[in-house]
């Protein structure tokens, strides 16, 4: 009965589908975004790579009905397909006349992609790390709770220990959910959910570790929270935890960034007493980064004799500086107009044996321009004093930097790199397609340039690239394209929209990368109507797409679905 059920419903939902099957090795897992793919290491078998989604969903049904979650778990386990809510909401519909069955099966499904991200510790962590950058509280807030239903009650089939893991506990879950959770939930100010995951891992037995303490004070200093900060950190001390370096970066942080620049003081001061002591000992990166960022806060509250004090005992006895030190005092100055000073920081780097980065020359060349019209060409000397050749590499990168300032006298002076480079005879400095493309991003950036303005820069670059016969290939257009989505504006859109027809003229042919970047862009926008015409440009093609952009294309067909039927 059960496989003459299932059979049915392969073949109504699965086996129907005429999509091909090629290319879906080349993209096993693609990355959260659904934008590349990401191998990792694996004993599993070519075939458990191939399955896809709605397959999956046929066996998991087939386990569904046996009431057998364990033997859907370890089958998951094996594969790297997902499924998406949209192909989850078809695949249930089929199930419509077996309301039991088909509670069961969303059941299932539901926690077996919990399964599937954390079985997959980076997979889970880029998750986790997308979800903070969107600042998507109730994304992070469903995936912490499935986490969480997966590891209590009765019916638990996820544990925290290794030496537990079982046929009925196959997915252990890593020690990171719990700062990285409490990083997420306070980075979106939600100290509710907060307070409960800390509850929570109590309840389940894990004592906090010091990465939960700093996340905890992390937390608090980002929102400026100064006194849980602080309370925190002797709640801490109180239950004999030590702190770390990162820790103790975290409380100068939480205190110089509030305005309690000579709290902060005291706090770095008693790092530098307890140093010899914290075990197991921080490595030298670890302990620069928290001198780094004393000298910040005191530079922040212009306080930079005392900032040059901890450099001076740093070149005396160490740690080290580095060249994020140098770039902290080389942005003050400059920021400050003190050329002079500026001068004689750019000496102490040299004679400290640092190497100046694309941020040092870049920093130096926006201070020159307030007072010199030559300012480029002291920076290029600069560069090759310190035996760093300006080649197509580190010009780009500094045209970049420009350019990212998103100021029109930025992008002159980007502008005017860009001829220096033109006008070499040295061919390893002359300008690429990433030199062109990183000064056309930063035009399509945003709202910053007037939008006719924008449009001549952009003309002209293009004439530029046309006259060296450089050929654009589909990353640039990629590149582009995202750029152009990144600007909130309608233009956003005509923008992108512009490119793909160049492509198309350019006879740049769209891959799996570029239609998604296009329909997710769109789709994030809700522009239905152009949704349509790029998916109907795409069956016409006889384009194959991967399954991540398959997914996205059954999600665009059903909201497109759905809104005509609104709309009638």
């Amino acid at each position: 009965m059960y496989s003459r059920i299932v059979a049915v419903v392969c073949q109504k939902h699965s086996l129907g589908d005429k999509v091909s099957w090629a290319n879906a090795e080349q993209n096993s897992e693609a990355d959260e975004n659904g934008v590349g793919s990401s191998r990792q290491g694996s004993s599993q078998h070519v075939a458990a790579n191939l399955v896809r989604g709605d397959v999956l969903l046929c066996a998991v049904t087939a386990y569904a009905m046996q009431d057998n979650f364990e033997g859907a778990l370890l089958l998951a386990v094996q594969t790297m397909s997902r499924f998406s809510d949209d192909t989850l909401t078809e695949f249930l519909n089929i199930l419509k006349d077996d309301p039991k069955l088909r509670r069961k099966v969303e059941d299932f499904a539901r926690r077996l992609e919990v399964a599937r991200l954390v079985s997959r510790p980076a997979a889970l962590s880029r998750h986790i790390a997308n979800l903070i950058r969107d600042n998507a509280l109730t994304s992070l807030q469903k995936t912490y709770n499935g986490i969480l239903a997966g590891l209590t009650g009765p019916d638990a089939w996820m544990t925290l220990k290794e030496d537990e893991k079982s046929a009925q506990k196959p997915v252990v879950v890593p020690e990171f959910i719990w700062p990285s959770f409490l990083t997420g939930f306070l980075r979106c100010r939600d100290t509710t959910f907060a307070e409960k995951l800390w509850d929570d891992a109590l309840k389940l037995g894990v004592r906090p570790p010091i990465s939960m303490w700093t996340a905890l004070i992390d937390g608090y200093a980002n929102m400026k929270a100064v006194n849980e900060a602080i309370n925190s950190w002797d709640i801490m001390r109180t239950q004999g935890v030590k702190p770390d370096a990162m820790t103790y970066r975290a409380i100068i942080y939480a205190l110089y960034h509030s305005g309690h620049m000579d709290e902060a003081l005291k706090r770095f001061h008693a790092f530098q007493k307890d140093l010899p002591n914290i075990s197991p000992p921080p490595l030298e990166s670890e302990v620069l980064v928290v001198y780094n960022s004393a000298i910040h806060g005191l530079l922040f509250h212009f306080r930079d004799s005392e900032a040059r004090e901890i450099l001076d005992g740093m070149l005396a006895k160490g740690p080290k500086p580095d060249i994020v030190t140098f770039n902290t005092f080389i942005r003050y100055y400059g920021r400050a107009g003190k050329l002079k000073t500026l001068a004689s920081m750019l000496q102490m780097l040299e004679s400290a044996g640092v190497v100046g980065d694309v941020f040092t020359f870049s920093t130096v060349l926006s201070a020159l321009l307030k007072v010199r019209d030559d300012a480029p060409r002291i920076v290029l000397n600069l560069m090759e004093k310190q035996g760093v050749k300006p080649n197509t590499a580190t010009l780009t990168a500094i045209i970049d930097h420009q350019v990212k300032e998103q100021s029109e006298k930025a992008l002159q002076t980007a502008m005017e790199l860009l001829e220096k480079m033109e006008r070499s005879v040295d061919p390893q400095a002359q300008p690429n397609e990433i030199t062109y493309t990183s000064i056309l991003t930063g035009i399509h950036r945003g709202t910053w340039l007037d939008r006719k303005v924008a449009r001549e820069y952009r003309r002209t670059i293009w004439q530029k690239i046309d006259a060296r016969g450089i050929k654009p290939v589909r990353t640039t257009f990629n590149t582009l394209i995202m750029a152009c989505f990144d600007n909130p504006g309608a233009e956003g859109v005509q923008d992108a929209m512009q490119y793909y027809r160049d492509m198309l003229q350019r006879r740049v042919f769209p891959a799996n990368d570029t239609w998604f970047i296009l329909l997710h862009g769109l789709y994030k926008r809700e522009e239905w109507a152009l949704l349509q015409e790029l998916v109907a440009d795409l069956d016409n093609s006889g384009f194959t797409p991967a399954k991540a952009l398959f997914e996205l294309i059954q999600r665009i067909r059903t909201r497109t679905r759905r809104n005509m039927r609104y709309r009638f």
